[in-house]
């Protein structure tokens, strides 16, 4: 690999290899001992010291807990997208800990917080998805639907919305809420 642990808290084993955050940020070592950088979307949160990191199978997915913010970083590595959860307090995190399907996350005023989450706050989570490139000569193919496939929460009130950018544009052409 072109770069090593910094923090050792951040080493966790996954199926598909053993995550950890370097001074660049975060990589994967997969099982083929190939390493990868993965940690593009979230490098602002590089200077941040990685605390704890939790693996969930049954989601695909890796926490990553940090010493100075409220968000918990998280890594789905199906998908290979990031997203975050927000503590709901002001306070940061302090440890992070699986039991059963739930994990449990203790900030800095002694306060442990649940996800699945069980009360009305809402849990803010960002997917993006890479620019969607047709093969062959611009102009030609076009991209006329686009299914969103997924689950919602119960708790989720506010519904979920999606927003479509076209033409690498920096602003949403069509949002949509369902």
């Amino acid at each position: 690999s072109e770069a090593g642990c910094r923090d050792r808290n951040s080493v966790i084993s996954a199926a598909v290899g053993v995550f950890f955050k370097s001074d660049k940020g975060f990589y994967l070592l997969g099982r083929g001992q190939d390493s990868g950088y993965i940690g593009a979307p979230v490098e602002t949160y590089n200077s941040s010291t990685c605390i704890g990191a939790v693996d969930l199978p049954d989601r695909q997915q890796v926490w990553f807990l940090h010493n100075d913010t409220t968000a918990v970083l998280v890594y789905d590595y199906l998908h290979k997208a990031w997203s975050r959860h927000i503590l709901p307090s002001s306070a940061t995190g302090k440890s992070i800990c699986v039991a059963g399907t739930k994990v449990y996350v203790l900030d800095t005023t002694g306060q442990v917080h649940e996800w699945p989450h069980t009360s009305s706050y809402a849990n803010p989570g960002t997917y993006k998805s890479p620019w969607i490139q047709t093969a062959g000569i611009t102009g030609f193919q076009r991209v006329y639907w686009v299914h969103l496939i997924g689950e919602s929460d119960a708790a989720v009130t506010d519904g979920i919305t999606v927003k479509l950018y076209t033409n690498y544009s920096s602003t949403a052409d069509q949002t949509i809420t369902v």
